[in-house]
């Protein structure tokens, strides 16, 4: 990141001063060709993202934004720096008219850093274009990183202009006339040779150089012709975001319409008892789960649990992890002061809210990890929720968009280091609450602490009781059987525990 930043102040300060160019030239061909070739490298992982049946992770929707985010901020530094040294190129060049030496070293050093950049656009970018998911991908928004639609196709526009590509020839001109006609009278400049030579040892300028009138010809028809696939490219995509966008509205029509049903408030409703345990025994990356039967939307949602979201911390946990000073954490520090402490994906969005508000529901089960975390782990998972924070709700339910997110997707983002199960349902993979909940099961890596059925407080058996839940969660009557049995031996034991009490109490009299 550093090195982006500096090519971005250094780029900045450029003009048309030959010393300050050849230096900047180096150093932008040095990095040219290191990204280039990191591109190359990540080629091979892109292509096995881009399988049919292969879900994208978390760590490969990082890996991606990653590398287009990182590659067009040094693409722009790069044009920046070229537009500064192309003055000599934006008009027509007269054949005969005299180039002065800055004016030379100029239009060289354009020369070589657009033939060494379209040289990795020709290795890179148009490989990747023809990779349909990694191309939807990265020309998806993500509010969470700054990454704006389109990101992809914008940067590919760059190389495909016959603008681009009138500069790169008028420069090409400059440089055979006034250095390959007169390499004599530039003998031992080195630093002019230094960039003849980056010039000629590159495929773009090789095939370029000496074009004849139906070369000529040819080249601009290839150019076309890529113009046409990216176009294509960009109209395919357009209707499957058309197909998507009509499953979204739709769904999401359905959604706020079943939404609005309640037949009543849930059996833990502002119960303080409830609200004080949850908040004081919960730990940052806590799990959480709610069930809420007398909901409509409960009743389309497979599985048991209906809802998930995720506790943050206070104010307190998140200093004892040091990052409550962070400039992610610090956007929220009056909501997580008045007791917002859940991060979860509701259908206005994204938002963060308290256990009061969240205790409108008739079960609960709060999930921990087995393991202690990580601290810097921890803090890594803790920023990335709250990043989440303010996208909206997909109605699409599809866990390789990250510009909108359900609350079982939020899970799958945040949590890189665990695997979920997902379902492909109408060509996109999804994940629900099921699934998530399956990390609380005995042999997963979380483990549920506390547990509410009805209304009432699971304290016998917790982890039994759990798996029991999941295992029926297709049975409703054999679950109504589990149920009621779990609660009549919970009941007989706050009986047995309160008959002790009782006792107690009588002897201390």
């Amino acid at each position: 990141m550093k090195l982006f930043l500096s090519i971005f102040l250094l780029s900045s300060l450029l003009y048309t001063v030959s010393a300050q160019s050849y230096q900047s030239f180096e150093y932008i061909v040095k990095k040219s060709i290191d990204h280039r070739q990191s591109v190359i490298d990540a080629f091979s992982h892109m292509e096995k993202l881009n399988k049919k049946d292969y879900v994208l992770k978390e760590k490969d929707i990082s890996f991606l934004n990653e590398k287009i985010v990182k590659t067009v901020k040094f693409e722009d530094a790069v044009f920046h720096f070229m537009n500064d040294v192309s003055h000599l190129v934006k008009k027509r060049v007269k054949k005969k008219k005299p180039v002065k030496h800055s004016d030379l070293i100029d239009t060289m050093t354009y020369l070589g850093v657009a033939l060494t950049i379209y040289d990795t656009f020709l290795a890179t970018h148009m490989r990747i274009n023809k990779l349909k998911k990694v191309r939807r991908f990265l020309n998806t928004k993500d509010q969470a990183i700054g990454k704006k639609k389109n990101l992809f196709r914008k940067t590919i526009k760059r190389y495909i202009s016959f603008k681009f590509r009138r500069h790169m020839k008028r420069a090409m001109r400059v440089f055979e006339r006034n250095y390959i006609a007169k390499k004599n009278k530039h003998e031992g400049d080195h630093e002019l040779e230094a960039i003849a030579a980056v010039i000629q040892n590159s495929y773009s300028y090789q095939k370029l150089v000496g074009q004849s009138f139906w070369g000529s010809f040819k080249d601009f028809f290839k150019t076309l012709k890529r113009k046409w696939s990216v176009n294509g490219a960009t109209a395919v995509d357009f209707i499957n975001r058309l197909g998507k966008k009509t499953v979204f509205v739709l769904s999401r029509g359905f959604g706020n319409t079943a939404g609005m049903f309640q037949s009543r408030r849930g059996k833990l409703f502002n119960d303080h008892d409830f609200v004080e345990l949850a908040r004081s025994y919960s730990r940052p990356l806590d799990i959480i789960l709610e069930k809420t039967p007398f909901r409509l939307t409960d009743k389309f949602i497979p599985g048991y649990w209906g809802h998930a979201a995720i506790y943050i911390g206070n104010q307190v946990q998140l200093m004892e992890l040091g990052v409550w000073d962070h400039p992610v954490v610090v956007k929220f520090h009056e909501e997580i002061k008045l007791g917002r402490t859940i991060v979860e994906a509701l259908r206005p969005g994204v938002e963060i809210n308290s256990f009061k508000r969240f205790s409108d529901i008739d079960d609960f089960v709060l999930l921990r990890q087995r393991k202690d975390w990580d601290e810097t782990e921890a803090k890594e998972h803790i920023l990335r929720a709250l990043r989440q924070v303010g996208k909206t709700y997909d109605f699409g339910f599809d866990v390789e968009t990250p510009d909108s997110i359900v609350c079982s997707e939020l899970h799958y983002t945040v949590f890189r280091n665990l695997t979920f199960n997902t379902t492909k349902i109408l060509g996109r993979y999804t994940i629900n609450v099921d699934q998530v909940s399956q990390q609380g099961l005995a042999s997963r890596e979380f483990a549920p602490h506390i547990l509410f059925i009805d209304g009432k407080r699971i304290t016998k058996k917790i982890q039994e009781t759990y798996d029991a839940i999941f295992d029926n969660a297709n049975d409703n009557k054999k679950l109504k059987s589990v149920l009621k049995e779990i609660q009549s031996e919970n009941e007989d034991e706050n009986l047995e525990k309160e008959s002790k009490l009782a006792k107690l109490d009588l002897a201390l009299m």
